[in-house]
């Protein structure tokens, strides 16, 4: 019993080696496919764009957050009830720089 040949699925086919009329059935097969894709998904594409620009101007509308204030070690030491350790802190400080920064 002979064997049948396998089908050709251009699986083994490089793009340059196509012929102009296979060219141009790949072409209309890539467009209809891409034509049928498009369609199915517009919806949720325009949905998409919807919830883009909602969120645009949802945070156009929103004040700039505050800067969060800056405590020193020694500070939050001294908030702690740590009096000894913020007094090391500022004196190491002195010592390195000449100065509290």
């Amino acid at each position: 019993m002979p064997s049948t040949p396998a089908i050709d699925t251009y699986e083994d086919v490089e793009l340059h080696e196509f012929s102009s009329r296979e060219w141009r059935v790949y072409d209309v097969g890539f467009l209809t496919g891409y034509a049928l894709g498009q369609a199915s998904l517009q919806a949720q594409l325009d949905q998409a764009n919807r919830d883009a620009d909602r969120y645009y101007a949802e945070m156009c509308r929103r004040p700039a957050p505050r800067e969060k204030e800056h405590v020193s070690y020694a500070e939050l030491c001294r908030r702690r009830g740590d009096y000894e350790r913020a007094e090391r802190n500022e004196a190491q400080l002195r010592e390195l720089f000449g100065y509290l920064p």
